[in-house]
């Protein structure tokens, strides 16, 4: 054993790993101004296309644990889940793995609980949450039909 050994090598890269809470700000900010991410931090050459290759040509079960161990242990582990799920949904948004929906999950609840509107989601995520929770209209965007105008 080295005397600066990091500990297990993972097939994604730790600077990817680390990189997921800003991710998943930069995923969540481009989303509300209706704009790609653009910070040259997540472009295809250093950051998605890496783990898109290790997705379509490596052991797919280990790099889905190693977004999601990442992201569940992180510092800022909203962010960073949202983050995971999103490099993820880029390379397949109908993965059946339970680690991804369960991020998935995340992700779209912090998306409600930020005030995103369904209007927001990709149809994929909006199929997602219909299938979880039944509706858009009450439980995304909190519309409620109320009594109707007195005549």
């Amino acid at each position: 054993m080295g005397l600066f050994q990091r500990g297990p090598k993972t097939i994604v890269s730790r600077e990817i790993l680390a990189l997921l809470p800003a991710y998943g700000t930069a995923v969540l900010n481009a989303r509300a101004a209706g704009q790609p991410v653009t910070d040259p931090r997540f472009e295809w050459g250093p950051f998605i296309g890496p783990v898109h290759t290790q997705l379509m040509q490596g052991d797919r079960e280990q790099v889905i644990g190693e977004l999601y161990g990442a992201a569940i242990n992180a510092e800022d582990r909203d962010m960073a889940m949202v983050g995971a799920y999103r490099l993820l949904a880029e390379f397949n948004p109908e993965l059946d793995d339970q680690r991804f929906l369960a991020l998935y999950d995340v992700a779209l609840e912090h998306m409600r609980t930020a005030g995103f509107s369904s209007g927001h989601l990709t149809r994929f995520e909006a199929d997602r949450w219909i299938e979880v929770h039944g509706d858009l209209r009450t439980s995304f965007d909190g519309i409620v039909e109320g009594p109707g105008a007195p005549s």
